[in-house]
């Protein structure tokens, strides 16, 4: 790389005609955002729901962190994104919660601990919905994709690779997927799942929470051969 544009933006983050301007640089670093991790929830079988503000799907959970599976809690990002300080509070109710089920817990012990936490989990949530609403993801971002545009890095399908499968009509995660491999990379998707969700709906008119989630497979994570023949080993 030898050089960047920079340009102000208007609220929607569509470039202001007349106020690009090129600097020399040989190195570009790129944030995206946040976006919950679903895969464990999924896979058991979690209730899932559509809230923008916390990042799009997220894991649904009741006040003390437990999930639509009895003895499933959450804490952090898979219940939406909140930061540091949000997933910590969410792990100590989380972690009441799941110790007072088991009998573990008598009703009064640790009461005081567990009001501290939620109060601070309140304040922090506050923070959290401040900074999410300061750094949201604006339409006109998408409004500056190209046909050239990499979508899923792994497999390197371009945005006009997925426009294409839309038009073939592929309209589902899983048939975008199907047709040009996004999502079949080391990742799983989890990197441009989100993305070619966004596409879909752009491209189709449809709301973002009416595009329906890829299914994930197991292993969530990507793992050496070695673990897995070191566990077969053991049976």
């Amino acid at each position: 790389m030898e050089a960047v544009v920079v340009a102000q933006l208007d609220d929607d983050w569509n470039v202001v005609p007349g106020t690009e301007r090129t600097l020399e640089a040989d190195t570009l670093c790129l944030s995206y955002g946040f976006l919950p991790s679903l895969q464990l929830t999924s896979l058991l079988g979690c209730e899932l729901l559509y809230e923008e503000r916390a990042g799009g799907w997220i894991t649904w959970h009741d006040g003390n962190q437990q999930t639509s599976v009895e003895g499933v809690y959450v804490a952090g990002e898979a219940g939406g994104i909140g930061g540091a300080e949000v997933a910590g509070e969410e792990g100590r109710v989380a972690a009441i919660a799941a110790a007072r089920s088991l009998g573990r817990l008598a009703s009064g012990d640790r009461q005081q601990q567990e009001q501290r936490a939620r109060n601070r989990l309140r304040s922090a949530r506050r923070f959290a919905e401040l900074v999410g609403d300061m750094l949201a993801i604006k339409p006109g971002l998408f409004g500056i994709i190209t046909d050239d545009t990499v979508v899923c890095r792994c497999e390197e399908v371009t945005a006009g690779q997925v426009k294409a499968a839309l038009v073939a009509g592929d309209l589902s995660v899983r048939g975008v997927k199907t047709r040009t491999r996004a999502g079949m990379g080391l990742c799983q998707g989890r990197m441009c799942g989100s993305l070619v969700r966004q596409l879909i709906s752009r491209e189709t008119r449809t709301p973002m929470h009416e595009v329906p989630l890829d299914t994930p497979r197991p292993p969530v994570k990507p793992v050496p051969i070695r673990a897995l023949l070191s566990t077969s080993a053991d049976f």
